[in-house]
């Protein structure tokens, strides 16, 4: 969940990014493309944390 806590405020950060850079494709989809990584990158480490905690013996 923490994970995706950067990633769903992206909306308002893309909005700021176009008004301060006049909309320019190539930045908007370069922001796009780090904020997507860092999604694709949480997920599997997500996935190993909570298989992790699942085998618990107690």
């Amino acid at each position: 969940m923490g994970g995706v806590a950067a990633v769903r405020n992206a909306g308002p950060t893309l909005a700021a990014v176009g008004i301060a850079f006049g909309n320019e494709p190539a930045v908007l989809g370069a922001l796009a493309a780090v904020l997507l990584s860092g999604l694709a990158a949480a997920l599997p480490i997500a996935a190993v944390l909570s298989r992790r905690r699942g085998c618990s013996t107690t």
